[in-house]
């Protein structure tokens, strides 16, 4: 007798409801947080929205040009969530951070090419 169930959250799930668990865009949604990245001449805008009332840390590293944005929910150490962006031209120094409600607002500027600060290890923590 073949069994193809699969283990999910304490629920058995044949194989297609299991990939579709993961992959269904409503349930993304509403684990996931949503990073909008706007670049202009001397900024780069970053939104993050949150779709939900839960509790994140969110961690931002910055190391050999790219900008890592780490998700962590609270009393959970399994979920995490990572986004990497590469960033060769900004001025890691001036970051300004903005919290509304379910939204943080990052604004980083660029820097000239012979400012960049190359091989520099920078981490922010922000609760939500």
């Amino acid at each position: 007798m073949n069994n193809d169930s699969m283990l999910c959250y304490n629920s058995l799930l044949n194989k297609e409801d299991f990939i579709n668990y993961f992959l269904d865009k409503k349930n993304l949604d509403s684990k996931i947080p949503k990073i909008n990245l706007k670049e202009t001449y001397n900024f780069y805008y970053i939104d993050i929205l949150f779709s939900s009332n839960r509790n994140y840390l969110l961690e931002i590293f910055y190391k050999n040009n790219f900008l890592i944005f780490e998700f962590y929910k609270y009393n959970d150490i399994n979920y995490n969530f990572r986004r990497i962006y590469y960033l060769e031209d900004i001025n890691i120094e001036e970051i300004s951070l903005f919290k509304e409600k379910k939204e943080i607002k990052i604004n980083i500027p660029k820097v000239k090419k012979l400012d960049v600060f190359k091989n520099k290890i920078t981490k922010l923590s922000f609760t939500n």
